[in-house]
């Protein structure tokens, strides 16, 4: 008789290879020839399975834990089918690939889902030859292997774009210039590519080759693959060990579209503060040498009218003449300094103002990414209330009268609100714990204190009403928080609890 053991382990880690990578013609022809070779080992061991043992006798069949390294943490069979999904970084997303961790299932409910994976086996071929067949998908695909992906596109402009300007310097003020121009210009050409992503995957969820490109904008060098479907979450992709629903690419990529109008303004101000910076500069040097051209035509004079003078009165005369001069020119380029100095400091504290601002808003958008698809546990919702936290502390150093506070003002007034959401959210989370906790805690002593019987019907009386209180405080943890299932399944067993103590007192 075959190991059904093993057969099982084999089973999942095939079932966990079941994606497509996409990339280059022969990346895709090579995932062709993988993905048949994994369907055929997958009829092999479905075959195997029905011939040895038969979904019929195998109902009662009782067998230890089987251990699956990396995927699965372990399967049962008393009486039934438990697969328990401990899938790296994917189980919010793909539980439904090898279903619900929580879950009981039979064998021929087994069955069923080896069905769904041999025809996601079929799914993943007919993309993979509709996009060879199609050579426009593919050059755009290898056209967009050559950027950056999208966020790492983002965040080396965003860090670019910290630039220390140097005040005092013409010639490195002008460098910086153009490299703000130059970064200026990749958004432009970003903000493009986002809009044909979002025209792609937006517009034509129906056609699975458009969102591919699409995705392949997002991805870029990083390539991706496409992992499973599910009726909760859609399109299901996977990149550097990371999965994303499509949904989420595409709010991604309206933050980026928001996010890139910010940086060309932020673009802007820094080009500004350069161009004014440089201005200064050449005025300065202008007046400078237009005092020193009038110092020299009035020594020349000067000079002319002490032909006629003695020796000493000439010596006098240039000596006073060029001390005047060197003070008048000292006093003028003091004078400029300063006001290059209050330039400068100006400038600098709008940058730090501008930078705080920018950390903000990456801070609020982590926060977002992290409480997606909700429930979460406690632990979640506390790390997001920190980062909002976080940011409204920096968006509260920026003062009036800078040329980002307005900005900073309307982030304030939705940061504010989420702060208030989420910490809500936490709430609601931790008081559902500690009625969880209770209800453990009261049923644990209405089980102790009915141990041994038998007892008078005082004891049944407390035992029942400790049963109570912790239905009542079940019934009271909502659907919305992360240990509802966990808590609808203690409230069947106390509540059957319940019932045999008051048919007890009944008799």
């Amino acid at each position: 008789m075959a190991d059904l053991e093993k057969l099982v382990n084999e089973l999942l880690h095939l079932a966990d290879s079941l994606k497509l990578t996409i990339g280059n013609t022969d990346q895709i022809k090579n995932e062709i020839i993988r993905i048949t070779n994994v369907q055929e080992q997958i009829c092999n061991i479905r075959e195997v399975i029905e011939e040895e043992l038969g979904f019929e006798k195998i109902k009662n069949f009782a067998m230890k834990t089987l251990p699956f390294i990396g995927t699965v943490a372990s399967i049962f069979i008393p009486g039934g089918f438990l697969v328990d999904a401990a899938i790296t970084g994917s189980a919010g997303f793909i539980a439904e690939k090898f279903g619900n961790p929580e879950t009981e299932i039979t064998l021929n409910d087994l069955q069923e889902k080896i069905e769904s994976w041999l025809e996601w086996c079929d799914i993943l071929k007919e993309i993979s030859e509709d996009i060879l067949k199609k050579y426009q998908i593919i050059n755009q695909i290898k056209l967009y292997s050559k950027f950056f992906s999208l966020p790492t596109q983002f965040q080396n402009i965003d860090d670019s774009l910290r630039i220390n300007l140097a005040f005092g310097n013409s010639n490195i003020l002008q460098q910086q210039k153009q490299k703000i121009i130059n970064l200026q210009n990749q958004l432009l050409k970003i903000q493009q590519i986002i809009n044909d992503i979002i025209n792609y995957i937006e517009n034509d969820d129906q056609d699975i080759l458009r969102v591919v490109v699409g995705l392949s904008g997002f991805f870029g060098d990083s390539y991706f693959a496409i992992e499973w479907y599910d009726d909760e979450h859609g399109l299901i992709v996977s990149s550097d060990d990371k999965f994303k629903a499509v949904a989420d690419v595409l709010a991604e990529c309206k933050y980026f579209k928001e996010k890139t109008g910010t940086l060309i303004v932020q673009g802007n101000i820094l080009r500004g503060q350069v161009e004014e910076a440089i201005n200064s500069l050449q005025q300065k040097n202008q007046k400078v040498e237009l005092s020193q051209s009038k110092t020299v035509t009035s020594l020349s004079n000067l000079e002319q009218k002490s032909k006629k003078q003695t020796k000493l009165g000439h010596l006098i005369l240039l000596m006073t003449s060029s001390l005047a001069a060197l003070i008048f020119v000292s006093l003028l380029v003091t004078e400029k300094l300063h006001q290059i100095q209050q330039i400068g400091f100006h400038l600098n504290q709008d940058g730090i103002y501008l930078t705080n601002l920018k950390s903000a808003e990456k801070l609020g958008m982590e926060a977002a990414v992290m409480v997606q698809n909700p429930p979460h546990p406690i632990e979640v919702w506390q790390q997001a209330k920190a980062k909002w936290q976080k940011a409204l502390q920096l968006l509260e150093t920026i003062p009036e009268g800078t040329s980002i506070s307005v900005q900073a003002k309307k982030q304030l007034v939705k940061y504010r609100f989420n702060y208030d959401a989420i910490n809500k959210r936490l709430m609601t989370e931790q008081k559902a714990m500690t009625n969880l906790q209770l209800s453990q805690k009261l049923a644990m002593e209405a089980a102790i204190i009915v141990q041994n019987p038998p007892h008078p019907p005082k004891v049944w009386q407390q035992a029942k009403a400790k049963w109570q209180q912790a239905i009542d405080l079940l019934e009271g943890i909502p659907d919305s928080v992360s240990i509802s299932n966990q808590a609808k399944e203690k409230l069947y067993t106390y509540k059957t609890n319940y019932t045999a103590i008051s048919t007890r007192l009944e008799d």
